[in-house]
């Protein structure tokens, strides 16, 4: 649903998203498309995803669950990076 109304807003036809970043309020996140975390700590979470790295920077960051490369987070998130291959 939230991707396919993305892909008609958008126009990008059928085009397959390696991964998702959804930011709640600034103050947690929903990530979906995690292969591996590379980093985790209180003021930043590194994450490996299809394609690239993806930082998260903030503070008082954690990781709540994790599971079927969907990652829920907590803290106040500054921004996000995207370090592509």
């Amino acid at each position: 649903m939230f991707i396919d109304e993305s892909q008609e807003i958008l126009k990008i036809g059928n085009k397959v998203f390696p991964f998702t970043v959804t930011l709640l309020g600034g103050e947690c996140a929903v990530v979906s498309g995690v292969k591996t975390v590379i980093l985790s700590s209180p003021s930043e979470q590194k994450l490996k995803v299809k394609g690239g790295i993806l930082k998260i920077v903030g503070d008082g960051l954690s990781i709540r669950q994790m599971g079927g490369g969907d990652m829920y987070l907590s803290g106040v998130i500054a921004h996000v990076e995207i370090e592509k291959k």
